[in-house]
């Protein structure tokens, strides 16, 4: 919540009605009438309780202090943990007309940000304010935010599992095989292409060198992947020569456009950027539709 407060804001956000007054009256002390009055008031802008003081800015204490006719000071002993602070909780809700969060309430959250959030949206933070506010318009008093966060990494692997499991569904027998080929590590002696090119590689285009390989070591083994992680680097025939071959290799595995056509562009960003920086036994160590579905995406 924002810190800072303009008086019209306070006015229009952090007045007390009537009813509400009637409502936080019953409390017999000042600490817990200036308690109850920032659950209440809380609530209704954020759509959940305050977990501590600290939650609350001092200019909206002040402000309901002062429609109460108590000093600020009086929130300094409520017990934010105790019976009392549970009492005005239910009472609150009451009032309010809202429920604690059910786990039948927490599943029907998830479903909804995995079916229809989650295709436009990762960030875990926008995801997080998506839940509270599916929570507001549904009347329900949210569970603690670090349940929400739980709750929110597990829309997400939902999400992930279904949309993978989709992706394999697309993809051939062969695709598969081709696909984990990637994963294959190659020794310098199975790239005979390579020693065929061998005499024009020395040959740098205008404009760009390439770096020598350091005298009497030995190339080292590695994956299809990991070469086709690799940048450019320095313009040479030998470069473009690699490039091509990334090209070739991309298209023969057979992958359809419109394989990731229903997928936002953020979504398939993720994944690229999830295998970039994996490690190859990372990779492998994968279930079935989720590594394919990342080695689709990155190729």
């Amino acid at each position: 919540m924002k810190r800072h407060w303009t008086n019209e804001e306070l006015a229009e956000h952090w007045t007390l009605s009537s009813k509400e007054f009637d409502l936080i009256g019953d409390s017999k002390s000042d600490h817990n009438l200036l308690g109850a009055a920032c659950l209440l008031k809380y609530f209704q802008y954020e759509g959940r309780f305050p977990s501590q003081k600290q939650d609350v800015p001092p200019i909206v204490i002040v402000h309901l202090a002062q429609q109460l006719g108590v000093i600020p000071e009086k929130i300094i002993p409520y017990d934010w943990e105790g019976r009392t602070i549970k009492a005005h909780r239910a009472a609150i809700r009451t009032f309010l007309d809202v429920h604690e969060a059910t786990l039948a309430d927490e599943e029907a959250v998830v479903e909804w940000l995995a079916s229809e959030v989650l295709a436009e949206q990762r960030q875990e933070e926008a995801l997080i304010a998506s839940f509270s506010t599916r929570c507001k318009e549904q009347r329900i008093d949210p569970p603690t935010p670090d349940r929400v966060r739980r709750l929110v990494h597990t829309a997400i692997h939902r999400f992930d599992e279904r949309l993978c499991a989709s992706i394999m569904q697309q993809l051939s027998l062969e695709t598969r095989t081709q696909l984990d080929a990637l994963l294959t590590v190659l020794t310098p002696e199975a790239e005979e292409r390579k020693e065929t090119t061998s005499a024009l590689a020395d040959t740098p285009i205008e404009g760009g060198t390439e770096e020598a390989p350091l005298e009497g070591a030995p190339p080292r083994p590695q994956s299809a992947l990991h070469a086709l992680k690799q940048d450019v680097g320095p313009l040479s025939l030998e470069r473009v020569l690699q490039e091509i071959d990334k090209l070739e290799r991309i298209q023969q595995l057979g992958l359809l456009q419109e394989m990731f056509a229903h997928v936002s562009a953020r979504t398939l960003e993720s994944y690229r950027n999830r295998i970039a920086v994996e490690e190859l036994q990372e990779v492998r160590r994968h279930p079935d539709p989720i590594r394919y579905t990342l080695l689709a995406a990155y190729c």
